[in-house]
């Protein structure tokens, strides 16, 4: 599901979203979750170093190395839902990755 804005023409609206705190995660082999989002978020940025990872979001997420993934070294903006968490693990291979999620309003 898109949430992108359309101007009168069709074409896309850049979305500026406000800073709503961040928390950084050491990503180990084992599934984490993230504390509960903001009833205000509605949007995160995750951003990666050192490794690839796998996420999942949802109430109660589980992420598993066939979730979705994040290459390395990467920023990604997903949108939420308030109450919804992220879970993360480390993908296959050498390397421990460090994950950053800032929530948007």
């Amino acid at each position: 599901m898109s949430r992108q804005l359309k101007d009168d023409n069709g074409y896309s609206i850049p979305q500026v979203f406000e800073l709503d705190g961040a928390t950084v995660i050491s990503v180990s082999d084992t599934s984490q979750q993230s504390a509960a989002f903001a009833s205000t978020t509605t949007a995160i940025r995750i951003a990666v170093t050192n490794h690839h990872v796998h996420f999942s979001v949802n109430t109660d997420p589980v992420a598993t190395t066939s979730s979705s993934i994040i290459p390395k070294d990467w920023v990604e903006t997903i949108a939420v839902r308030p109450g919804h968490k992220l879970a993360v693990i480390k993908g296959n291979g050498a390397g421990q990755p460090i994950l950053s999620i800032t929530e948007l309003v």
